[in-house]
């Protein structure tokens, strides 16, 4: 999968409230009665929109120093996801009814009507409903979904091991930690690179309006 695939993909999981970290782990279906997580670390209601800043850095093995990007996200639920990189170069990536749109820094579509990524795109915005929705019976037909030890007092953490055969083709696992939304995102990729994201300034809307429709368009 491509350093773009991979950056939309966690884009896509930023809107689940999960979260995971690299320590032990157990399943989610075994958790024992009485040791459901308190109700502070339970999901909250899914927002129509979700706006937020990242910060990206990629880990390729055998260099140092990890490749720095940052930009910002807008998801609409139903609708589709702009993932907007303002630096150092700016590009834009729109996922929206399962079609892939790539924007150059001027706006220009580098590839009108990009049907090639079809299948990553619907897998992505199936992704996408499932996790908005903090579905986690869609979400374990892509993965295999456990509990981590929550980072800190009113956090939560999950690890999702890929069980899909494109994601698990792509990535070994994927960590994510948070409270009241997401905060942070590592995916380990299968061959050997890592993404870590970090999430802020993030802000909800209960209605799509205007303005957001027309940042997909």
């Amino acid at each position: 999968m491509s350093p773009r695939a991979s950056a939309l993909l966690a884009a896509v999981l930023l809107l689940c409230p999960l979260a995971g970290a690299a320590a032990p782990v157990r399943a989610v279906v075994a958790s024992p009665p009485g040791t459901e997580p308190a109700a502070s670390a339970l999901p909250v209601s899914p927002a129509a929109v979700l706006r937020a800043g990242f910060v990206q850095e990629r880990r390729l093995p055998g260099f140092r120093q990890p490749l720095r990007s940052q930009g910002e996200l807008l998801l609409v639920r139903g609708e589709g996801l702009r993932w907007e990189v303002q630096a150092p170069f700016p590009s834009t990536t729109i996922l929206q009814r399962g079609r892939l749109r790539l924007l150059d820094a001027e706006g220009r579509e580098q590839a009108p009507g990009v049907e090639a990524g079809a299948g990553l795109a619907r897998l992505l915005q199936s992704l996408l409903e499932a996790l908005l929705s903090a579905d986690r019976q869609a979400l374990a037909v892509h993965f295999v979904v456990e509990e981590a030890p929550a980072p800190r007092e009113g956090a939560w953490a999950l690890v999702l091991t890929p069980a899909d055969p494109l994601l698990a083709a792509a990535f070994r696992r994927i960590a994510v930690e948070g409270a009241a939304q997401v905060e942070s995102l590592r995916l380990q990729e299968r061959e050997g690179a890592e993404v870590l994201l970090r999430f802020h300034d993030t802000r909800t809307l209960p209605v799509a309006g205007d303005a957001e429709r027309h940042a997909l368009d």
